[in-house]
């Protein structure tokens, strides 16, 4: 009988791996493949066979031997070997450094004590049956429930294929222009991971995928932002950000609240066009976090509501 791995299981899904660096050789060749043509390839006990796996993959690992060398390439920490690491979009390194700044140590602890102490504080609250809204979907602050925010996902995904717009398309290329030109200098710091086109692929997919989360079905510069000041706090921005200015610990990152974070965006935004000489760009909408963002909000809620009902457990973008 053949029977359906986690990657066949999670077709249109996501499949979380944890301890990824435990996983044995042929085991990451089928993720390999899932990753790169979205297929698992079968061929054992007389049955030969090629099974979907549209699957976002999300891995977790410790560096070999437990200790992270900053002069040592990604895949010589790691142990996994170059393609497979470049078809992740997003690859940050967390580390747990002892210093004078304690917030990390506050935010977790603070985390754990919440979860223990209150039931269901944490990401494993009680959910609505049959995938459908409750009525009370967002909490006091104005945070959407797990169950709000998986049903909103799958309608835009569904829904818009968004385009690039050109002055999306050329911050896109201007920034990896320079990661090409920072990998190959033979002075960066530790090379982490190739710069290919897979990597201008995956920040048009992060844009794109921005533009969606906005419920729209164009990609602006804003959302091109958006993408490149994350993927500047992945591997990536570790090794070759010029003067980490726009860098940011994943570790220690807050996340602001309301108008704070679309005040902060829109200065991060600023700073790095400058960098890129296309601040005269930047339009009265450049925050995407007002009232155009609200206004294209408005029409998903009786399409959300429609949508509930077929949403399938566990399922995300």
């Amino acid at each position: 009988a053949l029977e359906a791995g986690a990657l066949v299981l999670a077709d249109r899904g996501v499949c979380c791996i944890d301890e990824f660096g435990s996983i044995r050789k042929e085991d990451r060749t089928a993720v390999l493949e899932a990753m790169e043509q979205q297929t698992i390839s079968v061929a054992k006990a007389g049955i030969v066979c090629r099974l979907k796996s549209r699957t976002t993959v999300v891995a977790v690992m410790n560096p070999k031997g437990a200790l992270y060398t900053q002069h040592e390439t990604l895949a010589q920490n790691t142990g996994i070997d170059t393609p497979l690491l470049s078809r992740f979009d997003l690859i940050f390194i967390m580390l747990d450094n002892v210093t004078s700044d304690n917030r990390r140590d506050e935010n977790v602890a603070s985390f754990l004590l919440q979860r223990s102490i209150q039931q269901g504080a944490g990401y494993d609250a009680p959910r609505s049956g049959a995938g459908r809204i409750k009525s009370s979907s967002s909490s006091p602050d104005g945070r959407w429930s797990i169950e709000k925010l998986r049903n909103y996902i799958s309608v835009v995904r569904e829904k818009f294929r968004p385009s690039l717009h050109p002055d999306a398309a050329e911050l896109l290329e201007r920034y990896y222009r320079e990661c090409r030109a920072a990998a190959a200098d033979p002075l960066a710091a530790g090379g982490p991971v190739p710069v290919t086109v897979r990597f201008l692929e995956s920040l048009v997919r992060l844009t794109q995928a921005h533009a969606r989360l906005l419920y729209r079905d164009e990609a602006t510069l804003a959302d091109a932002c958006a993408a490149v000041l994350l993927t500047i706090c992945t591997v990536h921005g570790l090794h070759m950000e010029p003067d980490r200015s726009l860098w940011e610990d994943p570790v220690l990152s807050d996340f602001p609240r309301g108008e704070e974070a679309d005040r902060e965006f829109k200065d991060r935004q600023g700073r790095l066009l400058e960098r890129f000489g296309m601040r005269d760009r930047l339009g009265d909408d450049s925050g995407d976090g007002g009232g155009e963002r609200r206004g294209r909000c408005r029409g998903f809620r009786r399409r959300l509501q429609s949508a509930a009902p077929r949403c399938r457990r566990g399922a995300h973008p």
